[in-house]
């Protein structure tokens, strides 16, 4: 994190990392029918990100879509189908920088609050939990509380689903790997096999056909190895 002597602070590494991101999803939609924000809460930051975009084969892409990538002030009242939050916050930051944020916790809710169907935090996960900034210390405490006790299940219906079937005496195997694919939730002694898979509302929401399209060849794929697909 460095603070300049005029301006606000910004984090290069973070905001490659953010670009390394986005290019990342832009490979997995390739449809481009979906829009795109980076929040963060320093003014330099953004400016660098959109930098960096703009000097990479990124630009032309992005324009093809409605990018943003500005302070949490001027996200207020917008939204975007995929956000990005960049804190900045590193090891060594001043206690000037942290004290901006601290004062900014209402501006952290808008900022997770933005995305229509995503929301990606790149940043210092160790730093932001040791900094004096509460919020950002309590938001990593709740990523690992979901991560330590969900860790085998990629959503909390996967979850429900998986101790309902189990209470009523299917047994089933979350997350097995079958060629390229992750079955949610799958009962591979059955004949045939039976892949039960688990779509969330939001997964399918404002975004493009992407999703669908790929589940619908992870489907027909599965069939072909002779697995029963059962979507909930």
């Amino acid at each position: 994190m460095v603070r300049p002597s005029a301006g606000s602070a910004y984090n290069l590494k973070e905001a490659e990392a953010v670009i390394n991101l986005i290019k990342e999803i832009v490979k997995n939609n390739d449809s481009l029918n979906f829009t795109l924000g980076v929040v963060t809460p320093f003014a330099s930051q953004a400016n660098k990100i959109r930098d960096l975009a703009n000097h990479n084969f990124l630009a032309e892409v992005l324009s093809k879509i409605e990018f943003l990538s500005e302070t949490v002030h001027k996200f207020q009242g917008d939204q975007r189908d995929i956000i990005i939050f960049s804190p900045v916050l590193s090891k060594g930051a001043s206690s000037r920088g942290e004290g901006f944020l601290r004062s900014t916790e209402n501006l952290f809710n808008v900022a997770i609050t933005r995305a229509r169907v995503e929301l990606h935090i790149v940043g210092d996960k160790q730093a932001c939990y040791k900094s004096s900034v509460a919020y950002l210390k309590n938001f990593v405490t709740f990523i690992d509380s979901l991560e330590n006790s969900e860790s085998k299940f990629q959503s909390p219906g996967e979850k429900l689903f998986f101790d309902l079937l189990t209470s009523n005496g299917i047994h089933t195997i979350p997350q097995l790997p079958i060629n390229q694919y992750q079955i949610d939730l799958a009962i591979p002694n059955n004949n045939p096999p039976i892949a039960i898979e688990i779509d969330g509302e939001f997964y399918h929401r404002n975004i493009n056909n992407q999703h669908c399209y790929n589940d619908f060849k992870k489907d027909n794929n599965l069939n072909k190895l002779g697995w029963k697909v059962l979507r909930f």
